[in-house]
């Protein structure tokens, strides 16, 4: 995988840290490089303006997907996520605990929102009223 600009270059590095994956380069030059992204990449990217677009998507326990409110496909997903890489948008995801194994689903949505390299914003509550203020702002982080 090869970053393009900064910004693809501080979401490898997060990968990578995270994911425990291993950096293409060896040795004691790519620790110093991977210290140094991870040390410039640890705020935040950048805090969406308050008026940014956002898609909802809502995974329930039972593994059905809803997107702005409404109940969707995975194909309706894929589109829903080309609009938002269109103009932008910031990804809200909320889920409910899953009642059964891990909801396959809810890792399935969360990898289609990073390969196409949008910001994703986690979310308590069904109704994203911690990330969505009364007036349909988005809140600060």
């Amino acid at each position: 995988m090869r970053a393009r600009n900064a910004r693809e270059f501080c979401i490898l590095a997060r990968r990578m840290r995270l994911d425990g994956g291993e950096w293409p380069m060896k040795g004691s030059v790519s620790a110093v490089l991977v210290a140094a992204a991870l040390a410039a990449c640890s705020g935040p990217m950048h805090e969406p303006k308050a008026d940014a677009k956002y898609l909802t998507v809502f995974v329930t326990k039972d593994g059905i997907l809803e997107i702005d409110g409404r109940e969707a496909s995975l194909y309706e997903l894929e589109r829903a996520l080309q609009s938002a890489v269109e103009v932008g948008a910031v990804v809200l995801f909320a889920r409910e605990p899953p009642e059964r194994d891990r909801a396959p689903i809810a890792r399935m949505v969360l990898q289609m929102v990073r390969d196409r390299q949008l910001e994703v914003r986690q979310c308590r509550n069904r109704d994203f009223s911690d990330a969505i203020a009364p007036d349909g702002r988005l809140r600060p982080r």
